[in-house]
């Protein structure tokens, strides 16, 4: 998803969704949609139910090193660590053998 196309599925100019968007969340388009990227993969890597590359490929990053540098630049931790805490609560999960 890039800036051009959000403009254009919302029926504004990309300088018009980036005063809008910089207006209500000080956000640039780029940094809006890196947020929202971010965020999604930290619910599913904290589900400890999917893969780094899994992950990577349902927030629209092909290259799952890439995505895994990206993660840690935004979050200040590699996202592998998120992975297994996730994993680690599920095998602890009551109900569970």
């Amino acid at each position: 998803l890039h800036a051009p196309d959000l403009a254009k599925a919302v029926g504004l100019s990309v300088p018009h969704l980036t005063a809008l968007l910089k207006n209500s969340t000080e956000m640039t388009p780029h940094e809006y949609i890196t947020q929202q990227r971010m965020r999604r993969a930290h619910q599913y890597l904290a589900s400890g139910n999917y893969s780094l590359r899994e992950v990577a490929n349902a927030v629209g990053y092909e290259d799952a090193d890439h995505f895994s540098r990206k993660f840690r630049e935004y979050f200040n931790y590699p996202p592998r660590i998120l992975m297994m805490r996730g994993r680690n609560r599920l095998q602890k999960s009551p109900g569970k053998p």
